[in-house]
């Protein structure tokens, strides 16, 4: 495993072994999975032009599984894998519906294809092992990816807080899935990260204002 999403991390540089919060190898690895299974549903969403407004139950369970991954948010394993199934299938619905060429592998993977022997969660947790944080060998883009998807992170919860309030905002769902079809892109250079890390703080204070708005119109 390899984490460093909270400021608790080990040494302030990262828990290889178990999480400081109590996540273990197997619940990291499946959280880095799922988020992987989200970067290719927000690739088919920008390369496709997918309405986002046609898209509502994909937009929900986007908010539900990025707070999935956040820090002492869900550290149950069975939930997890059954939420990375869940994405896949509608990944591959969204896919089927969209025209979208030369897509990323997070965009196009299976589990346990072909009639392979292994299980799907031994193959869930081999598959992550190619896809988690230190597949971006260069530390400088790693580092830049990290913070956009960790702020994406911090908005998804908010946004959910604020659909339960009856309050939704297309236009902040459009970043998100522009920001992590970006963290996909080889060819983004670390400058333009730079100005898309930055773009996600100002999208983070839309989605803590949005959740304001709804919680005030809900409750006074």
């Amino acid at each position: 495993m390899f984490c460093y999403q909270c400021q608790e991390a080990a040494k302030n540089a990262g828990c290889t072994i178990r999480g400081l919060c109590g996540k273990d190898d197997q619940i990291a690895r499946l959280q880095d999975l799922l988020v992987y299974a989200i970067k290719g549903i927000a690739q088919i969403v920008v390369k496709g032009k997918i309405d986002i407004g046609n898209i509502p139950e994909i937009n929900l369970q986007v908010l539900r599984s990025l707070s999935m991954t956040l820090t002492n948010a869900n550290f149950d394993g069975a939930a997890i894998e059954k939420q990375i199934k869940e994405m896949m299938s509608l990944r591959n619905k969204l896919r089927q519906g969209a025209d979208a060429t030369a897509l990323h592998d997070a965009a196009i993977f299976e589990i346990n294809p072909g009639g392979s022997r292994l299980y799907a969660k031994e193959h869930m947790l081999y598959k992550a092992r190619l896809v988690g944080v230190l597949a971006t060998k260069d530390e400088d883009l790693r580092s830049l990816r990290e913070t956009i998807i960790y702020a994406v992170k911090g908005m998804a919860a908010y946004l959910d807080q604020a659909l339960h309030a009856g309050k939704e905002d297309f236009q902040i769902y459009a970043f998100i899935y522009e920001a992590l079809a970006a963290t996909l892109d080889d060819c983004i250079s670390s400058d333009d990260l730079v100005a898309l890390a930055l773009k996600s703080g100002e999208y983070g204070l839309k989605a803590m204002a949005l959740v304001d708005q709804a919680y005030t119109a809900k409750y006074g």
